[in-house]
């Protein structure tokens, strides 16, 4: 029985080392200038900053793509709301659902904020670990 938990844990260690990227992986390091095949693989320093660069350019660009979606609904809520409160003879109902639409809007709006900046935080953590690797990112990025 101990032999076995003993084996168990050791596969489970070996599992947690044992980090290889799938080709997708590979292709999206390829295009933040990081050529995986120019690096010691076997160090898991770098193997780490590896998996950490994809982890948050992977949270930057789902916290982007969120606020982008609340950005355009906070929009369409805040012109329903608008156009609702501007009727000539807006019915209680009508002015209700439009001070509610309104406020939808401004709430949404408002939330996209941090998502935003947490999307320009996870960028610059980002950018900082492929400087470490890739000497030429800052001149690609100087050039745009």
């Amino acid at each position: 029985m101990k032999n076995t938990i003993l084996l168990f844990c050791i596969c489970l260690y070996a599992q947690g080392q044992a980090q290889e990227f799938n080709g997708q992986e590979l292709k999206q390091l390829d295009g933040l200038g990081l050529v995986v095949e120019n690096f010691d693989m076997s160090d898991q320093g770098i193997k780490s900053d590896f998996a950490n660069i994809l982890w948050l350019d992977k949270k930057r660009r789902k916290r982007k793509t969120l606020g982008t979606i609340l950005t355009a609904t906070s929009v369409i809520f805040s012109a329903m709301g608008v156009l609702s409160l501007a009727q000539e003879d807006p019915h209680a109902i009508a002015e209700i659902i439009g001070v509610l639409a309104l406020g939808q809007g401004v709430l949404q709006g408002s939330a996209t904020i941090p998502l935003f900046k947490s999307a320009k935080k996870q960028k610059k953590r980002r950018n900082k670990l492929i400087r470490k690797y890739n000497k030429e990112f800052e001149k690609q990025l100087k050039s745009k």
